[in-house]
């Protein structure tokens, strides 16, 4: 009768266990997985973590209403940027499309822009649908990157792009690639190919390996780009 009792225990978890592989193999469970894994991120305990060294400064609604108008015009910008370079930050990233002028102040921003090696912009990478070049001042350099984001299905954003091809072929670096290379090399720290898998991009000696269709809770996942 034990014994019985125990093989149709391990019966039922053998099922339970085949149930829960098939209908994650068909995708079922994404959500739930994911979910699961950001509830554990929450309760991570991050006391006694040093500080993040970002900060992010955003643009309310409160502020466009001081500006009068949108989008906040270059003087408004420029003289923002130059209070902010005062204060010594080691680059500064401005995700902001600005490849039209804004003025009035526009010759003061694209001074500011082509003065300060430190800050970088924005633009999307061209494609048949949308072009959005880089501000100005910065065509042609190395201090601008790309934006663009990769919703999973339930809206929300995990996971991102550090590089990307048009459709002419050309590499595109992403903006916050081009942030964290511009901070790291004031510390040494620059990209180099992993020995063991040189498709892997390394920041000294952090191996970021490119996203797998089927990690984590993903399944069949979108990876391209």
């Amino acid at each position: 009768m034990e014994l019985s009792r125990s093989a149709a225990a391990v019966a039922i978890a053998a099922v339970t266990a085949a149930f829960a592989l098939l209908l994650r193999a068909t995708g079922s469970l994404v959500d739930v997985d994911l979910a699961l894994y950001e509830s554990y991120l929450a309760g991570l305990d991050d006391r006694g973590a040093p500080p993040a060294p970002v900060s992010l400064l955003v643009i309310t609604d409160a502020d466009l209403r001081f500006a009068g108008q949108v989008p906040i015009p270059d003087a408004l910008l420029a003289e923002g940027l130059e209070t902010l370079l005062a204060l010594e930050p080691r680059v500064v990233g401005i995700d902001l499309f600005r490849d039209l002028p804004v003025p009035p102040g526009s010759e003061h921003l694209d001074a500011v822009l082509a003065g300060d090696p430190r800050v970088f912009g924005v633009y999307t990478v061209p494609s048949a649908t949308r072009r959005v070049a880089p501000p100005r001042a910065l065509v042609g350099t190395e201090r601008a990157g790309f934006a663009g984001v990769l919703p999973d299905p339930d809206g929300k954003v995990r996971r991102a792009l550090l590089f990307q091809d048009d459709a002419d072929g050309a590499a595109h670096f992403a903006l916050g690639w081009r942030l964290a290379q511009a901070y790291l090399a004031a510390e040494g720290v620059r990209p180099s190919l992993d020995p063991e898998h040189p498709e892997w991009v390394r920041l000294g000696a952090t191996t970021i390996p490119r996203l797998d269709a089927d990690a984590g809770g993903y399944v069949d996942a979108d990876v391209g780009g």
